[in-house]
């Protein structure tokens, strides 16, 4: 914070952004080749493809909220950080099994 006045940072552009994500999860270790196919030219195309080069922006997004209610984090703060208006909407954006859901639930004391 104090590099930035005690402000936020600049806002990163998407290009710059995208990258930093590929980066991060080059670091991390998400270098599985996964396998890819697409059709171009009307020609399908199979390629084998660094999981890392997968991740995008959404998935980012997605992970930090998933992640944060398995953490059992506020909400209504996830929320508002990525822009759900309703909790359904919420829930059925984020990725959680049923028992995590479970283990959410107890972890907010719940049952106490």
């Amino acid at each position: 914070m104090k590099r930035y006045n005690n402000s936020f940072p600049p806002k990163l552009s998407e290009p710059i952004l995208r990258e930093n994500i590929k980066t991060a999860c080059s670091s991390a270790g998400f270098k599985d080749l996964i396998n890819v196919s697409y059709t171009k030219a009307g020609k399908l195309v199979k390629k084998e493809i660094p999981k890392y080069h997968l991740v995008k922006t959404h998935t980012a997004r997605r992970s930090f909220c998933t992640n944060h209610y398995a953490a059992g984090k506020s909400i209504q703060d996830i929320m508002l950080i990525s822009e759900r208006k309703t909790e359904r909407e919420f829930y059925k954006y984020i990725r959680i099994e049923k028992e995590q859901k479970a283990l959410a639930i107890l972890k907010n004391g719940f049952f106490d």
